[in-house]
């Protein structure tokens, strides 16, 4: 078998293999993802089934069912993104680097020089999110009382 022949079906494997890993981690995370929004909209329900009738008047129907279905359907993408990311993300690094690691040890050095410098930006932007996302809380509007 020739050289080219023999290289492009490992390359056929890998990519069998690799599409297969991507079907299975889709469904494990849509899977997690439901389970988890599942979760939150019957603890949510549960929590408006004791509501005082005062307590319901004042939140109203119009934000108790934003509440129980947008904002959990964001928690729920969110959430899935978040999966898909840090799933994908060190697989894809750990791969390359191996490789790399096979073809030139210098090459592998190269990958691994810039890690630190991400490493701090990542820790920089998580950081500056948390301020954000607090300035964002502190600004947004609390559950009104429904006017209808």
């Amino acid at each position: 078998m020739s050289y080219i022949v023999q290289v492009g079906l490992w390359m056929l494997l890998i990519t069998v293999v690799t599409v297969a890993v991507t079907v299975c981690s889709g469904y494990q995370t849509a899977k997690l993802t439901s389970s988890v929004a599942l979760t939150i909209r019957e603890r949510l329900y549960a929590s408006v089934q004791g509501f005082s009738l005062q307590e319901y008047r004042q939140f109203g129907h119009s934000t108790l069912l934003t509440r129980t279905t947008n904002d959990v359907q964001q928690v729920q993408t969110i959430l899935s993104l978040l999966l898909k990311t840090m799933l994908l993300a060190p697989m894809m690094f750990i791969g390359a680097f191996i490789l790399s690691v096979t073809k030139n040890l210098t090459l592998s050095f190269i990958l691994i020089a810039p890690l630190p410098i991400i490493i701090l930006i990542v820790i920089w932007f998580a950081k500056k999110r948390r301020y954000v996302v607090c300035l964002l809380t502190k600004k947004s509007r609390p559950i009104e009382p429904d006017t209808s």
